[in-house]
């Protein structure tokens, strides 16, 4: 059965950049925590309610909805009197979902206490701050709903007193993306049987126990592009432990299957960077872990556990349908792993960091207890493989953590000691990173990582299925096509969450676009440009990532005196999903050029001419900050070296200044806020000044409310 979203019931899609939301045609309510009426109709700005718990109690429940409601918000916060208690009942659909939104953008919305959803469909949360740490709770908690987005958010507790940031149990189609989630007892994200869906793009940190897992019979998932640090226990599992009572039927058998976790960048963390509680089918590749494994190992696989937590009659009716577990609440079953695949990744420890004991737990044969499902002996190195794997962690004879009473014996066919190490680099050499301890996990690459060649990572077998009940099987394709940044895996596959580029001499491009943009397909980016020559033109367009990572080249061929215009995304297929800037190389040809980028919600539009000189220096004008404009700016790296930038924030009307340095990394596109980048007052209306040391192009932006209007001043 094929969904409008575009994936397979069934399957995980690799390729999902950005959940499609559609182009829904809402009916507006519109919210303002500070000049709001709960009395209005809040079908309009001027006509808004004050409290998000009006304007969602506006929307039918208990059947399926025929319109499609946006609950826009302005700035500002809602106090947690404001909030709905609980939201439940919404029964939405992809023709007619529920949008709750922060008119003007990321983190100009703060919804000061928790929501609790419950049995709701395609409901959207997008650029809000959700949570108050001060208070605690857990901030976001998801039960028994589908289709659920949560793109451009910020979920914050309190490592003190949140249990969770975010939680979310037996739950369908769930989709996180280019979220900041942080705060908690325990985990910053713990999903409890849910299946289908991503999280990407997105930093979880801060948590007490691992920074986030998926367990509980959770499957299909894609766990590509985010950034896990400053948890205890370590950063992303596959599994854990859960009470049966808690599972849905078919994922009755493992903790988790077919989740593939990759390109992932993870830090400072105590524990390992990755593990599998009771997995099977699971791919760790392609990630990159620093500073971990302080209070043991880098990477485990081991038992997951499944106990009965109380409700003994639904631990007894799942064990009737096949279930693995027990049905008294005395014991608990072990879970066992198998086709665990961890390929090319990098575990990097730097001089006086190490993992206590081991580089690695793989658990040896456990006996279940009587009574326990499955039944007898069970095991966590069935088909666990793992090669191409560069670790950098501690002295020449710290021990593997295998063999002897744990698993991958001398005689195991494909994770014996010797099998190991001939399929990995183990404290071979210390990896050449750009800048490590200012977190820059980028290869050097002219350095030695340029050297080695990642492995082939083979697709998973299909058999070996627990039944009844049979749950569907997920994608068993194992290749990895981008990295990180998005950039594409060409040629030889590198180690790691990046992959070297060829090299390019970033400040030899005449002409610069310094801005592209298709985020969560929330943007479109149009390109005209004009051949004024008397010649035809050949020109090379080179797309950059905002970390620098060159995302490909096309060539196009402009008539003299022709022009040619198009969506970049049309040219650049891979740029879904992110943003960066364009290197053009016209060939000695007069061109010039124009982009057009629309927030496609609003309508909201803007444009910047090509930049065609550079410089170390740049005024960045043109910026107003006040109730119905926010200001930021973005600045492009042209260097093919780092630099330190300084940017001096001056005011137009009494000329005081506020100075901040910021360090930009080679080909990298900065963008920021004033207001996250200066911390006294932001004035009315300013100019910025750049000072770096090399190669800049830059320019100033500006939203009005609702980015229905966009004005973007180019740097000089």
């Amino acid at each position: 059965m094929v969904l409008v979203l575009g994936f397979v019931f069934g399957f995980q899609d690799l390729e999902m950049l950005a959940y499609d939301t559609g182009q829904p045609a809402y009916s507006m309510i519109w919210v303002d925590p500070g000049q709001g009426d709960d009395g209005r109709d809040g079908a309009t700005r001027e006509t808004a309610l004050r409290t998000l718990r009006e304007a969602w109690d506006r929307i039918p429940s208990g059947s399926a909805l025929t319109t499609a409601y946006h609950i826009a918000l302005t700035s500002g916060t809602l106090a947690e009197s404001g909030l709905p208690v609980y939201m439940e009942q919404r029964y939405a659909s992809f023709e007619h979902p529920i949008l709750i939104s922060a008119a003007a953008g990321p983190g100009t919305t703060i919804l000061n206490g928790p929501l609790n959803v419950f049995d709701c469909r395609y409901l959207y949360f997008v650029d809000l701050v959700i949570g108050d740490p001060v208070t605690g709770y857990d901030p976001l908690h998801y039960e028994a709903c589908d289709h659920i987005l949560v793109r451009r958010c910020e979920v914050r507790g309190s490592r003190a007193i949140s249990h969770e940031t975010l939680k979310m149990n037996q739950c369908q189609y769930v989709f996180i993306e280019d979220s900041d989630i942080h705060g908690a007892e325990e985990n910053a994200i713990d999903g409890v049987a849910i299946q289908y869906g991503h999280i990407r793009r997105s930093h979880i940190h801060d948590g007490g126990d691992w920074a986030a897992y998926l367990k509980g019979g959770s499957a299909y998932f894609v766990i590509e592009g985010n950034i896990f640090y400053d948890a205890v226990v370590g950063g992303f599992t596959a599994g854990q432990g859960t009470g049966l009572e808690y599972m849905v039927s078919p994922w009755l058998h493992y903790e988790a299957m077919d989740i593939k976790v990759i390109n992932n960048l993870v830090h400072h963390v105590d524990g390992a960077a990755f593990g599998v509680n009771g997995g099977l089918r699971i791919l760790i590749a392609h990630n990159t872990a620093y500073h971990i494994g302080l209070r043991s190992h880098l990477f485990e696989t081991v038992f997951g556990s499944r106990s009965c937590d109380g409700d003994i009659a639904r631990c007894q009716s799942n064990l009737a349908l096949g279930a693995w577990g027990v049905h008294q609440t005395e014991f608990a079953a072990l879970v066992p792993d198998r086709s665990v695949y961890v390929y090319n990744n990098l575990f990097f420890n730097p001089q006086g960091v190490q993992s206590q004991w081991q580089h690695l737990t793989v658990f040896g044969p456990g006996a279940n207890p009587a009574g326990a499902i499955p039944v007898g002996t069970v095991v966590c190195d069935q088909d666990f493989r793992m090669a191409g794997n560069w670790i950098w962690n501690g002295p020449a004879d710290l021990p593997l953590g295998i063999g002897d009473d744990q698993g991958c014996g001398p005689s195991h066919p494909t994770c014996s000691e010797t099998a190991l190490r001939t399929q990995n680099r183990i404290n071979q050499a210390i990896p050449d990173l750009t800048e490590p301890s200012l977190e820059d996990f980028r290869p050097d690459p002219s350095g030695n990582m340029a050297d080695e060649v990642a492995s082939s990572i083979p697709n998973f077998d299909p058999s070996g299925q627990p039944s009844p009940p049979l749950a569907p099987v997920g994608t068993l394709s194992n290749q990895v096509q981008r990295d990180f940044s998005g950039a594409t895996r060409s040629g030889a596959p590198t180690i790691g969450a990046y992959q070297i580029q060829a090299g390019q001499v970033l400040d030899s491009f005449p002409l610069v676009l310094p801005h592209w943009t298709f985020v969560n397909g929330a943007w479109d980016t149009v390109l005209a440009l004009v051949n004024r020559s008397n010649v035809a033109a050949t020109v090379e367009m080179t797309a950059f990532d905002s970390t620098g990572n060159s995302l490909g080249s096309k060539v196009i061929s402009i008539p003299a005196g022709k022009g040619w215009r198009n969506s970049l995304i049309s040219e650049f297929p891979n740029m879904s999903g992110l943003a960066g800037w364009l290197g053009l190389n016209p060939g000695g040809a007069d061109v010039t050029g124009l982009l057009t980028f629309t927030f496609l919600s609003s309508g909201g539009t803007s444009s910047l001419s090509l930049a065609d000189s550079f410089s170390s220096q740049l005024t960045l004008s043109g910026l107003r900050e006040d109730s119905s404009w926010i200001s930021g700016l973005a600045l492009v790296n042209l260097a093919s070296t780092s630099q330190s930038v300084s940017l001096n924030l001056v005011s137009l009307i009494d000329g005081s200044g506020q100075q901040v340095q910021r360090n930009l990394a080679p080909g990298e596109k900065w963008v920021t806020l004033l207001r996250d980048l200066f911390s006294g007052p932001i004035p009315t209306y300013s100019f910025v000044q750049v000072k770096g040391s090399a190669a800049l192009t830059g320019f100033a932006l500006s939203f009005s409310n609702g980015n229905s209007q966009i004005v973007a001043v180019p740097g000089h």
